[in-house]
């Protein structure tokens, strides 16, 4: 990592300090507004008055800071990475690279990208969904659909089937199984949908050598 440690003293430089790791647009050290497309630099910095020797008392806090403010042996670094809630290049310490999960350059911006995520999960439908919407595409009723199952040997109650569609519980594989067939789907396509199901089958097809 970066052999330099930045102080944060003041009052003044604390509450800079934090909302620069707040906001990303901010070197900590200077207060210097950063450009969008600027690569930033995460320094450590050593928050309180300033003592002889470094104790493992002192409060270290990683912040933003621009290259002119950075340590050079940082600055040289290669790999920079995006930052995964504006796109801005970020390097990072070694040691804050051990910690993190993705790169970001502020709270803000892992706010951000934790939302995004959020929301790209619940756009993914759920296996349990798929089958609901293609029971009812099918216009049979939870009783309809359990004489169905029931006719292929696989006796299954309208609850389960609420179970399955309402929290996408798993059923054992031969229900699993009468389920696609009754729908007459793949059981690739009731488990992992219609796209997904298609690249699968892309990938299993043998090509020409």
């Amino acid at each position: 990592m970066s052999e330099s440690v930045l102080w944060a003293r003041t009052q003044d430089q604390i509450e800079l300090l934090y909302e620069a790791r707040r906001r990303g647009d901010l070197c900590a050290a200077c207060g210097r507004p950063l450009e969008p497309g600027e690569t930033i630099y995460f320094e450590r910095f050593v928050v309180g008055p300033k003592r002889s020797g470094y104790r493992a008392r002192d409060s270290y806090r990683q912040a933003p800071v621009g290259r002119e403010c950075a340590a050079p042996d940082l600055v040289e670094r290669a790999g920079t990475e995006r930052c995964a809630g504006c796109g801005r290049g970020v390097i990072y310490s070694t040691e804050h690279d051990v910690r993190r999960h993705q790169a970001v350059c502020s709270t803000h911006c892992r706010y951000r990208a934790s939302k995004a995520a959020e929301e790209g999960r619940q756009v993914a439908e759920q296996w349990g969904a798929r089958l609901k919407r293609l029971r009812e595409a099918r216009g049979m009723s939870r009783p309809e659909f359990a004489v169905a199952l029931a006719a292929l040997g696989r006796r299954t109650e309208d609850s389960e089937i609420a179970k399955y569609e309402e929290y996408s519980y798993y059923p054992r594989v031969p229900t699993f199984a009468a389920l696609a067939r009754v729908l007459g789907v793949s059981m690739e396509v009731l488990l992992y949908g219609e796209e997904e199901a298609e690249r699968i089958a892309a990938e299993r097809a043998p090509t020409d050598t």
